[in-house]
């Protein structure tokens, strides 16, 4: 909260603060799921029998925009998505959305679009996030794993580098296909969602 009369640069340091202790918490998280994987993979097919539904469209835009609102790039997001029930927890549907909308955050200038699509057909349902920014090599597509990061140019991205690696574990935990299709100025990162019929 913000008091009347309070020393505004005490205020800018209180929302770094906040801001880099939500950024370690999500680290954390992330860190503890990524060390989960192999025991959760190990179980999936009893994670398959949970019947765990989440309607997609809500979720989806709740947390592309809080990402963008990190990076101050709401003005950026284009986000469709249709109300579509899909065979996934809501933890695990954010943290789908989250790396891969973070990920074209973090790798596109502001001022770019940062496109969310999600639409299905009668066999899949997809999750397409679009960026304008360096692209990714076949060679790094194929690299992808833990720890690892890939960046062109001399700013070196924050982050552990387990964005994209966590993605592709959640993604074939649930049975879905994770790809990558990227040039020297786009990248679009796409995961296919089976629907039951």
């Amino acid at each position: 909260l913000k008091c009347a009369g309070e020393d505004p640069q005490a205020a800018a340091v209180h929302h770094s603060v906040v801001q880099e202790s939500a950024r370690l918490r999500r680290m954390m998280r992330r860190l503890h799921l990524y060390a989960q994987l192999p025991q959760l993979y190990a179980n999936r097919f009893a994670l398959a029998g949970t019947g765990q539904f989440t309607t997609a469209g809500a979720v989806i835009k709740r947390a592309a925009r809080e990402v963008c609102r990190i990076w101050k790039r709401e003005m950026d997001l284009v986000i469709m998505s249709e109300q579509v029930p899909l065979p996934l927890g809501e933890e695990y549907l954010v943290l789908l959305v989250e790396e891969l909308v973070d990920n074209a955050c973090k790798f596109s200038e502001p001022g770019t679009p940062v496109e969310v699509k999600g639409h299905g057909t009668r066999e899949f349902w997809s999750l397409a996030v679009h960026n304008r920014g360096a692209g990714m090599s076949p060679d790094q597509i194929v690299r992808i794993g833990a720890f690892k990061q890939f960046w062109n140019g001399s700013k070196k991205p924050r982050g552990l580098g387990l964005g994209l690696a966590l993605t592709q574990g959640v993604a074939r935990l649930h049975g879905c296909e994770f790809a990558i299709q990227s040039t020297l100025k786009a990248t679009t990162a796409t995961i296919l969602v089976p629907v039951e019929n």
